[in-house]
């Protein structure tokens, strides 16, 4: 499913290092369909075109000062598809991903560059309006990205899940699992709770608008007694 998505380990480090260090939050996770059917045949149909005229409009070599932004993007387009076909989903939607962009400022190019000025101008107003903006292409794309962030979120939890099991077997819990492992006694046994609460009667907070919730949950229950729903809703004992 990953290698379908396009999607390789090493992009998934940085998503399993924020789920890793924040156990108590809870990440949105929402099961979205791949997009399919007539908006992706419509939108490559339209991919294919723009990059077939940019790559008839471009001169046989190099400009001396480089390609252009839009140029350069174009070729990886006309690159990916030879190579690929866009056969593979996720091949299509990285080619589609490079001409679709945040409004309202469309693809620049440099009309010295190209062929014939004029043609130039008319391509860039094509693909400004294809893909710039809040357009049918950017949606589609939009939902790419949601399908494929559902599968990384899960692989990314599965993996803090085993990660975290694996620190507390081998005895290297660190100060977030000490945190979360306190709050959760806490919140599920009522006597632990009432024997720490009577052993700490007094707690001196610095700072409190920089605890986070899970710090500000640990300090509400233990001040509180049993009872209360949540600890949000805990009074704290005069």
């Amino acid at each position: 499913a990953l290698g379908a998505a396009g999607l390789g380990t090493a992009q998934l480090y940085g998503m399993f290092a924020e789920v890793a260090a924040n156990p108590d939050v809870e990440f949105p996770l929402e099961e979205t369909p791949p997009p399919s059917g007539g908006d992706v045949t419509a939108a490559r149909r339209e991919l294919e075109s723009l990059v077939r005229m940019g790559m008839e409009l471009m001169p046989e070599h190099t400009p001396e000062k480089g390609w252009d932004a839009l140029q350069r993007k174009l070729r990886t387009a006309a690159f990916t598809l030879e190579v690929t076909g866009w056969k593979n989903p996720a091949d299509f939607f990285e080619a589609l991903a490079l001409l679709c962009k945040d409004g309202p400022k469309g693809h620049d190019i440099t009309l010295n560059r190209w062929r014939n000025a004029e043609l130039a101008k008319d391509l860039r107003r094509r693909v400004n309006a294809f893909g710039v903006g809040d357009t049918s292409a950017r949606r589609l794309l939009d939902r790419w990205y949601a399908h494929r962030y559902a599968l990384a979120l899960r692989l990314a939890q599965g993996a803090a899940g085993e990660f975290a099991e694996h620190r507390r077997r081998s005895g290297r819990l660190d100060f977030q699992d000490l945190l979360l492992l306190t709050a959760r006694l806490l919140r599920t046994d009522d006597a632990a709770r009432v024997d720490l609460g009577r052993r700490y009667r007094r707690l001196l907070v610095d700072e409190f608008q920089d605890t986070d919730p899970l710090q500000a949950e640990i300090v509400l229950l233990l001040a509180s007694e049993p009872g209360e729903a949540t600890w949000r809703s805990a009074v704290p004992r005069p």
